[in-house]
């Protein structure tokens, strides 16, 4: 979260590209295939950019799926919205209700042997009796 008024600033703009530089180097190193990265960032002011807010609408949802931090009820509404999302992705994608297969994924790292997993323990519960607002 980036909050410069309460001090709050996030890394990404440095930690990103040394990140991906260094995980390429590694790779290489290790005999692995792997493209070589290097990167450039600009930051923007997401207030001008839709596609930047319509990012962070959907990382603040999944994020309430998960963690269920806020009290706000348009929070948790989007954060039950995509918590039935990752629910649906755990079936077969023929018995999916939504039809979400390969059009939304959500996934965590690491795991206890550093690999992404897509096994998500979210502590948002939804009632599949209550009806959705959208």
């Amino acid at each position: 979260m980036s909050q410069p008024n309460h001090g709050w600033v996030d890394n990404f703009d440095s930690y990103l590209p040394y990140r991906a530089e260094i995980d390429a180097f590694l790779s290489k190193s290790q005999g692995k295939p792997y493209p070589s990265v290097t990167l450039s960032l600009k930051l923007q002011d997401s207030k001008d950019e839709d596609l930047i807010q319509l990012c962070d609408l959907l990382l603040g949802a999944v994020q309430m799926a998960l963690v269920a931090g806020s009290t706000r009820t348009t929070k948790k509404e989007l954060g039950r919205i995509v918590a039935r999302w990752c629910i649906d992705l755990r079936s077969p994608p023929w018995e999916q209700k939504l039809g979400l297969h390969r059009k939304f994924n959500v996934w965590a790292f690491p795991d206890k042997d550093g690999q992404a997993y897509i096994e998500l323990p979210l502590q948002l519960r939804i009632n599949e009796q209550q009806l959705s607002f959208f």
